[in-house]
């Protein structure tokens, strides 16, 4: 009887496990948390042709955000958490800010419209694991980056005619930092690549300017956009291997120097026949990541194709695509992301109430693939937002209908309350 473990004079060595492998492992986490929003407006007439707007808006959210990583004994079955890839912490989010906005009419068909905003905003935590603290004031407590707090905006238009306008608009906003940027302890979806947080992360600023275009003829119209955004103290996440044990990857969060990206957006709408539409979207753009050390440029695109066939009695179909092609990090790349998605829906009661049926994804592509490449590590990471997945939804009026009510709507600088 021949024997199994050589053949053609080779010997095989039987597979074995490494111990402790194979890892299983568990994540759990919820959010729970309520949120206060308060805000007054007031606007005044100054003649028929201007008006000055201001406010106060106040938004705090308070919640439990819970994270438990756990891993399986292969001897016992059980799952025990390991605490320090665990998260258990209690959040609490401000965001102030107060407004004043002016618009006026000129002649000439000359509409110009400023405005400034003052914000101050803060989140503290801490966690429940280990009690460690961790969050940020803005400004802070002793009045320092008090300028960096205001925040102007200014746009120009001009009709052309009644099918041509063209405007110019400039504005400053903020990007403050989240949990997962300042929260201390790690957050890992494997033990390989962790995140750690950086308490000294701070909020970033983004500023743009652009010049746009608007034409339209019958019932097809094209908005042209130019822009360029200069991210000042951008966050980004910083990779680099664990001084212990480079098999390990550590992602934190840093201020980088800039993040600058300036391009072409173009948007057109049209109708291929009486029942079928058309939008199509196309944004080429150029990005230059940099930091103290690190440098990284790419030209890049986005393009979008929306397709939208109305049938009788009130159904209509939609089918869209989208891809967005390599787009830079700061130590490396991401693929492009390529996927399409479609939707059937019908109206009834006057089309204030409505069923939809919905493929998300429909090819299941949506994959992010990031390339870490530097000259200590390569590594290629991929994950998903979210699966292919079907929806039916009901949308049901509830009361009566304020849709007269609500379409007088006052423009106002931007107060953005999410990260």
């Amino acid at each position: 009887m021949a024997d199994d473990s050589v053949k053609g004079g080779v010997g095989v060595i039987p597979a074995s496990s490494q111990t402790g492998y194979p890892e299983r492992d568990k994540i759990t986490g919820r959010t729970i948390g309520d949120q206060i929003i308060a805000q007054l407006d007031y606007t005044h007439p100054l003649g028929d042709s201007a008006k000055l707007e201001m406010g106060l808006r106040s938004y705090t959210y308070v919640r439990d955000q819970q994270y438990y990583f756990t891993k399986l004994d292969n001897d016992t079955q059980q799952y025990s958490l390991l605490r320090n890839y665990s998260q258990d912490a209690r959040i609490t989010e401000t965001v102030n800010a107060v407004y004043l906005l002016y618009s006026r009419q000129f002649r000439r068909n000359i509409s110009i419209q400023a405005g400034l905003r003052l914000e101050q905003s803060s989140m503290h935590g801490v966690s429940r694991l280990d009690t460690t603290t961790f969050g940020y004031n803005y400004p802070s407590a002793n009045g320092q980056n008090l300028f960096q707090s205001f925040f102007p905006s200014l746009s120009i238009a001009k009709k052309l005619n009644e099918t041509d306008e063209i405007g110019v608009s400039l504005s400053r906003k903020v990007g403050r930092p989240s949990f997962r940027h300042l929260f201390v302890g790690i957050q890992a979806n494997d033990r390989q690549n962790i995140t750690i947080g950086n308490p000294q992360v701070r909020p970033e600023f983004i500023n743009t300017a652009e010049v746009n275009y608007n034409k339209s003829w019958g019932n097809t119209s094209w908005l042209a956009t130019a822009y360029y955004i200069y991210e000042d103290h951008t966050i980004n996440p910083l990779t680099q291997p664990l001084a212990t044990d480079s098999s390990v990857l550590v992602t934190t969060f840093v201020n980088v120097k800039a993040d600058i990206r300036y391009g072409f957006d173009n948007t057109l709408k049209f109708n291929l026949g009486p029942n079928l539409s058309a939008m199509a979207n196309l944004n080429v753009f150029n990005v230059i990541l940099q930091s103290t050390t690190l440098h990284n440029q790419l030209v890049s695109y986005n393009a979008k194709l929306n397709l939208t066939y109305r049938f009788p009695s009130n159904i209509s179909a939609q089918l869209s695509g989208t891809n967005d092609g390599k787009a830079p990090q700061l130590q490396g790349y991401r693929q492009a992301v390529r996927g399409a998605d479609f939707a059937v829906r019908k109206g009834f009661w006057q089309n204030r109430a409505s069923l939809t049926f919905t493929v998300n994804d429909m090819f299941n592509s949506r994959r992010f693939i990031s390339i870490y490449d530097q000259p200590g590590a390569y590594q290629v990471s991929m994950n998903r937002r979210e699966v292919r997945f079907y929806k039916l939804s009901l949308q049901l009026p509830l009361g009566k209908d304020i849709t007269k009510r609500n379409q007088r709507k006052m423009d106002r600088p931007d107060v953005e309350f999410s990260n």
